[in-house]
């Protein structure tokens, strides 16, 4: 390697290191300057000279509430999880691809075929409404992949989910804000993928979708 490119990446480095050092301590701080004074959970790393007291100071506020266990199991991991605002409920939902689940679909709900050449069936939720009132949890059936999809609110309380993983990247998919609705999905809405993309409101009530999905640096 050329001194030049060498100089070039040390320089590099050191300024990458001292811009992260207030965003990520670790594991940047022992190699800069003082970082010896500054090793979290360090012996009578209390107050000193009336400072923020180190290693887990608790921020103080006059805010009376506090968290609560709710609801010990949903069922579902909460990939993504929003209030539906005029049902009360909250909707958590993940992606389909891992099939991790401990709640199955409930009866009279047809199982989602995975692979139909060796009859592989999906017959557990991915998606659930919690009451955030009772409690109770109501199992429901989606089959597209919403791995890194993108979702929002219409006017009238309707989630709109946009994109996702493998053959959800192009689905559209809606459910509607009543205790009865159902996901309806539609597998080829978008003209092109959307994975990890972002969705916006706009003023007239649509929505704008973007991102650049398999978008490397190395191309041009």
């Amino acid at each position: 390697m050329r001194a030049s490119t060498r100089l070039i990446w040390t320089v590099s480095v050191l300024v990458l290191a001292a811009v992260s050092e207030a965003v990520f301590p670790l594991p940047f701080n022992p190699f800069l300057p003082g970082s010896h004074n500054r090793k979290l959970g360090k012996q009578g790393g209390g107050r000193k000279g009336g400072g923020r007291r180190r290693g887990g100071a608790e921020a103080q506020t006059n805010w009376p509430g506090k968290w609560e266990l709710f609801l010990p199991n949903s069922g579902v991991s909460a990939m993504h999880a929003i209030l539906m605002p005029v049902i009360n409920q909250v909707q958590f939902y993940d992606a389909t691809i891992w099939r991790i689940s401990q709640i199955k679909l409930p009866p009279g709900v047809a199982c989602h075929v995975v692979d139909p050449k060796i009859n592989k069936v999906d017959c557990w939720a991915h998606s659930v409404l919690v009451d955030i009132n009772t409690g109770v949890i109501k199992p429901l059936s989606l089959t597209t992949d919403t791995w890194c999809s993108s979702g929002g609110l219409t006017v009238n309380g309707t989630l709109v989910s946009t994109g996702g993983y493998g053959g959800g990247a192009n689905t559209a998919r809606y459910l509607a804000a009543c205790p009865s609705c159902v996901w309806i999905e539609y597998p080829q809405a978008l003209a092109a993928k959307r994975w990890y993309s972002t969705q916006a409101s706009l003023p007239d009530g649509k929505f704008f979708v973007i991102c650049i999905c398999h978008v490397f640096l190395s191309q041009p």
